[in-house]
């Protein structure tokens, strides 16, 4: 198994701000908003920034809360098959 890093993800509570916030860094985003509540924009070197908002989060994770502090960012690393991320086969 090869994984490398891919991806920086956002959990946003207001996915309007936070894409004004990041428009005005020059980023731009591939998908409407108001239809999939997940955006992302490609980074220099390859690496993308993902927005998704608390539902979304919440639509493949029903135990998730949004968090009161710190702790809204996750990082994706990409796998050539989903059996690589199988942490019984790691030890």
């Amino acid at each position: 198994m090869t994984a490398h890093f891919d991806a920086l993800g956002i959990v946003v509570s207001d996915m309007e701000a936070a894409l004004a916030f990041y428009g005005l860094l020059g980023l731009d985003f591939d998908e409407d908003p108001e239809v999939a509540g997940h955006v992302e924009a490609d980074l220099p070197g390859g690496t993308r920034l993902m927005l998704d908002t608390e539902e979304v989060i919440a639509s493949f994770d029903p135990d998730f809360e949004p968090p009161t502090g710190p702790g809204r960012i996750g990082l994706a690393f990409l796998c050539d098959q989903p059996s690589d991320v199988d942490l019984s086969t790691m030890r």
